[in-house]
């Protein structure tokens, strides 16, 4: 996985999964994730989550190369196919803790 940068890290806690989108779209920086699921509201109005590596509306992937390191602007990003999982597996309601 990918998590936050550290001027946009991802908040450790105990959280739960208040979401599914099959597709969410990130407007602020145009693009798309997939496979969303929603785990805490960093600011309001402003959620974070854990989801499928980004496309952006010119059709680049982003981040797949980047795996493992932080790169996000707060979410945790996994492969597509773990992403994919993860949403097919979990339900509204799952704990999610992130450890620092």
């Amino acid at each position: 996985i990918s998590s936050g940068m550290s001027n946009s890290p991802t908040m450790a806690g105990v959280f739960q999964v208040t979401e599914h989108i099959l597709n969410a779209y990130g407007e602020r920086w145009d693009l798309w994730m997939p496979h969303w699921l929603t785990i805490y509201e960093a600011v309001p109005g402003f959620t974070n989550g854990i989801h499928g590596l980004p496309l952006l509306h010119n059709g680049v992937r982003l981040w797949g190369n980047v795996l493992g390191k932080p790169a996000s602007y707060g979410c945790i990003i996994m492969t597509l196919s773990e992403a994919k999982d993860l949403y097919n597996w979990d339900q509204n309601g799952a704990v999610v803790e992130i450890k620092p």
